[in-house]
């Protein structure tokens, strides 16, 4: 990150979900009774935006040089080649907020017929999972927090398992950790935003 000189020409900010939200939210899942779903994105600043910069380039190791070599793609050198990059990877300052940006178009929209995933107001890494009843009255499923490449679920059931069927049709997702509000001698534990999140049947407790 410190080696990127030309990050400040761009946006490099990602925000995360803050905790006087999450503390709300979870509040509202445990008196709604909704089990909870956490996850984790593999590799997420590979899974981000196609860059738009013209200014990052990597330089291959030696190995590489040789390897090409061998299969007559280059000439040998003892230079060292350089490959431009496509997406704003691990070590550059525009990575997690390319990532953020991926994340949001994979989630936002339609889910199910009856419910779409839209980002809150108040904070940009709160998603509310609105639906509408017979009286054409909004109503709300569920919710969704994420800090950086770490994302929780509280909602109903089929529509907890629609949202994690459409993050892992768009993104590598691995570490998914689920507890549904019937499992009544099981517990939810997970760190999450610097606490220790304990969930069950009784109580959640942030530590």
């Amino acid at each position: 990150g410190y080696g990127d000189r030309e990050a400040s020409l761009y946006r490099t900010d990602a925000p995360t979900i803050s905790f006087d939200n999450l503390a709300t939210a979870e509040a509202l899942g445990q008196n709604q009774r909704w089990g909870v779903c956490s996850f984790d994105v593999g590799g997420a600043f590979f899974q981000g935006l196609e860059t738009f910069r013209t200014d990052l380039f990597v330089a291959l190791p030696k190995e590489w040089n040789d390897e090409l070599a061998k299969r007559g793609w280059t000439k040998p050198t003892e230079e060292k080649l350089c490959a431009q990059l496509r997406k704003d990877v691990p070590g550059t300052k525009t990575g997690p907020r390319s990532f953020y940006l991926s994340f949001e178009r994979a989630v936002l929209g339609r889910l199910t017929e009856n419910v779409t995933v839209v980002k809150s107001r108040q904070d940009k890494c709160l998603y509310w999972l609105h639906g509408t009843n017979k009286a054409q009255q909004r109503t709300v499923h569920g919710y969704m927090v994420i800090h950086v490449d770490d994302g929780r679920i509280r909602a109903e059931k089929d529509v907890m398992e629609a949202l994690m069927t459409k993050i892992k049709n768009k993104l590598n997702v691995r570490d998914v950790v689920k507890w549904n509000w019937s499992e009544k001698e099981n517990e939810h534990s997970t760190d999450y935003l610097g606490v220790h999140m304990t969930t069950s049947r009784d109580k959640v407790t942030m530590s």
